[in-house]
């Protein structure tokens, strides 16, 4: 038979975990920042990340890293 791809389906929950636990923390600081009247730079970025992070290990891309 042919050689397997590198791709695969699936979940890593450990990055969808620990991606969550950023984005609520941060968008969470970033949120009673935003409602004290300040702009909160380094909870934004944390949001962010976590965000990006949960969706990579939702996608479960095996064989890239």
């Amino acid at each position: 038979m042919g050689k397997k791809s590198g791709f695969r389906w699936g979940f890593e929950w450990g990055k969808v975990g620990s991606g969550a636990l950023m984005l609520l923390a941060g968008g969470g600081v970033a949120f009673v920042g935003w409602l004290a009247g300040g702009i909160v730079i380094w909870a934004l970025v944390l949001a962010v990340v976590g965000l990006f992070t949960m969706l990579s290990g939702l996608v479960g891309e095996e064989g890239i890293w």
